[in-house]
């Protein structure tokens, strides 16, 4: 059965305990930035692809904290982290995507458009783009992304550089959260929209959504929504 969620949130009103390990990529510290290379790991995260990048404020401005992960080292870079869930248990899946926006590395070039792509147990949930054009360090271009999905047990989330070179798509501010019981939010059939609030700073926003079913039992995808705007 299809069915909606329209969930009107605050932390105020629902307490929502993030289920990523390091999904603000602050560990480990990085005075600049401090480089992965396929395989290795660090806290919370496999490398599985490339080079990746944990970059420091002082580069550019994460989307929460201090750091942030760029996906391109020098090359297409993939990471992973596989959460514990609970089977049939529905959950929002949210992030932070950007396009790194400082000057590639002459020896390693990249387009001014980076793409990236993500992925929920192997379900593509979707393929992200944004151009740096316009974009500095101060004023990265952060936009937030959330998802319905439901729980398999452990589930692998992961997230893949489709972009070339150095300087590529980048992510922060990774969250997981239970989806609250009915009497905090509202379930209506025969709708395809699914609203999220959460405080930025000292205010509510409304995040762009992308929502999708993915059904536990089948490992098949129901759509249930589609991008809106801020």
């Amino acid at each position: 059965m299809v069915f909606l969620v329209v969930a009107l949130l605050s932390p105020t009103a629902v307490a929502l305990t993030n289920l990523t390990v390091n999904g603000d990529f602050e560990s480990p510290s990085a005075p600049g930035f401090v480089t992965f290379n396929a395989p290795s790991n660090f806290l919370g995260w496999r490398v599985t692809n490339g080079g990746v990048d944990v970059v420091a404020d002082n580069f550019y401005a994460p989307a929460s904290g201090h750091q942030s992960l760029d996906l391109n080292s020098v090359a297409s870079g993939s990471v992973f982290q596989d959460v514990a869930t609970n089977f049939g248990q529905a959950y929002l899946f949210v992030f932070s995507f950007a396009a790194n926006p400082l000057p590639d590395n002459p020896a390693f070039p990249s387009p001014a458009i980076k793409i990236m792509e993500a992925r929920w147990n192997g379900t593509v949930l979707g393929t992200f783009v944004q151009d740096t054009t316009g974009h500095t360090a101060s004023n990265v271009g952060w936009l937030d992304y959330a998802f319905g999905v439901f729980g398999t047990g452990v589930d692998r989330i992961t997230f893949t550089s489709l972009t070339v070179g150095s300087a590529g798509p980048a992510i922060d501010n990774i969250r997981l959260w239970v989806v609250p019981e009915p009497s905090t939010f509202v379930l209506l059939s025969g709708s395809i929209t699914l609203r999220l609030l959460v405080r930025r700073g000292c205010q509510l926003v409304t995040l762009p959504v992308l929502a999708r079913r993915i059904s536990p039992q089948s490992g098949h995808e129901q759509n249930l929504n589609r991008d809106y705007p801020q």
